[in-house]
């Protein structure tokens, strides 16, 4: 934002923001970090009324879950509201939100717009507390000498969330007015004031939700990791006091094992290569799940060519026929990964017929991805047991899906799976809360594949957060015992 940046010149806005949202910094050296193995306690989500599929599908599947269990094993959900500030538009699509969410035996739906009562039910809570939708890159949890609290990677809260409609004009406007160079000093001081007083009723608002939000959880604990480019999407904790991430070293890697000198995972992060998908997090291609074996737990990963065999060998019906009819509903605006799809599929499936430039491109897109994640896998394995003695082979449990990438020489970059992606979902004990991918043949491997390891899978629809590269993973956080 132009504002900030003439800040830095002037008066010292940014510094002011800092003030304001910046949390207290300790050392780590107690810090242990929870991994999927651990017993779940609490979903967090965040939930805007274009996205509530998610939890709707959350709502069921914890249902579910919680039925054969006894109230203190019970998985509490816990849903962080509208994203937007016109009001108009918050009630008229939440309206439409609360007429499709499911209702609880006894429990009517709250508008959490309007009201922060609580459901009846103990396990699933609504608060007004407001959230941006990329829960699992904003923190981590973690326990300590100091109590269970959480690393924070960025601001949990966009200040802008937190001004009306009247105010955020107000700094388009100025930040327009900046852009005039006739201006002299005592103009532009005047406006970056004016802006600053403006920026500062909405950072206090700000604190005040995350505020609301830690004794919501019950966090007494908040630690700020400065000077990376960390997300929590791509810092994932495993067995053994073991760390993978993609960051690379002039990246910020160095600064996040500084951070971690004096812990149990000192010397203990390993990378595994993930920069050549589009968003690039770890998380898109590995998950780790309970197992009973000599290492305590499984690798969910993704496997290009069994999706490619899939599709070859898929129901012979135009793509509009096997995806529900509601799909699009729940992606947003401009989404073109089914959208580049939509040829080849007709090509391959329906014609029979390989030939074409672009189809051939996509065979090779998926050789060459299923090989760099049997690398990436391999590389791990040999990483890991180095760390881990007592694991010397890591089960994989491979799931079908498939790749649209550029390709430029033969190599491939800005990676996205055409389905929501399979591995990037949500590990509660032995259940997977996997991403839909919404073709049978895929459903039924997945479902046969994560049975075969003593896993139970629920389908979870992440279709809005697909189409903004994320899936039900990065759009939740859990909380552990």
């Amino acid at each position: 934002m132009k504002i900030l940046l003439a800040c830095k010149s002037q008066i010292s806005l940014l510094c002011l923001l800092f003030a304001y949202s910046a949390f207290g910094y300790d050392g780590s050296s107690s810090i242990r970090f929870f991994t999927n193995l651990d017993k779940p306690q609490t979903i967090i989500a965040a939930r805007d009324s274009i996205n509530y599929r998610l939890t709707n599908s959350l709502i069921e599947v914890l249902r579910d879950i919680n039925a054969n269990q006894p109230p203190q094993d019970q998985i509490q959900l816990i849903t962080f509201g509208n994203n937007f500030t016109e009001e108009e538009y918050i009630q008229r699509n939440d309206s439409l939100a609360t007429s499709l969410l499911p209702r609880l035996p006894n429990t009517p739906f709250i508008d959490i717009n309007t009201s922060n009562k609580l459901f009846k039910e103990p396990w699933f809570k609504h608060t007004e507390t407001w959230i941006e939708l990329w829960m699992q890159d904003a923190l981590e949890f973690f326990t300590s000498s100091q109590g269970f609290g959480f690393l924070k990677f960025k601001d949990l809260f966009s200040t802008n969330q937190f001004l009306n409609l009247k105010d955020q004009q107000r700094l388009k406007e100025i930040d327009t007015e900046l852009e005039n160079e006739d201006l002299n000093q005592e103009q532009r001081d005047h406006l970056l004031t004016e802006a600053s007083l403006i920026l500062k009723k909405g950072t206090e608002k700000k604190v005040q939700a995350e505020d609301r939000l830690k004794r919501l959880i019950g966090v007494t604990n908040v630690k700020l990791l400065e000077n990376h480019s960390a997300e929590g999407g791509d810092f994932e904790t495993l067995p053994a006091n073991v760390i993978i991430t993609s960051i690379k070293e002039e990246d910020g890697l160095n600064g996040i094992k500084s951070w971690l000198k004096g812990s149990v995972y000192e010397n203990r992060i390993l990378n595994l290569d993930a920069n050549w998908m589009d968003v690039g997090h770890v998380d898109e291609l590995v998950s780790v799940a309970p197992a009973s074996n000599s290492c305590g737990f499984s690798v969910i990963s993704l496997d290009p060519e069994l999706g490619l065999k899939l599709l070859k060998s898929s129901s012979n019906k135009p793509l509009e026929e096997l995806i529900p009819t509601d799909y699009h509903m729940s992606s947003p605006p401009g989404n073109s990964i089914l959208e580049n799809f939509w040829d080849v599929h007709e090509q391959i499936v329906i014609q029979k017929d390989f030939s074409a430039d672009y189809v051939q491109s996509f065979l090779k897109i998926q050789k060459q991805a299923h090989d760099r994640i049997e690398l990436a896998l391999l590389d791990f394995q040999n990483k890991y047991s180095a760390l881990n003695p007592s694991c010397k082979n890591i089960y994989i449990i491979r799931l079908p899906t498939l790749m649209l990438c550029e390709i430029d020489e033969d190599e491939i970059s800005r990676c996205e799976t055409v389905f929501p992606n399979p591995v990037n979902g949500i590990v509660l004990n032995k259940n997977i809360l996997t991403p839909d991918p919404f073709l049978k043949e895929f459903r039924k491997e997945i479902q046969t594949r994560l049975s075969d390891a003593g896993l139970k899978n629920y389908f979870v629809d992440s279709g809005f957060y697909h189409g903004l590269m994320g899936e039900a993973h990065c759009a939740t956080n859990v909380i552990r015992k």
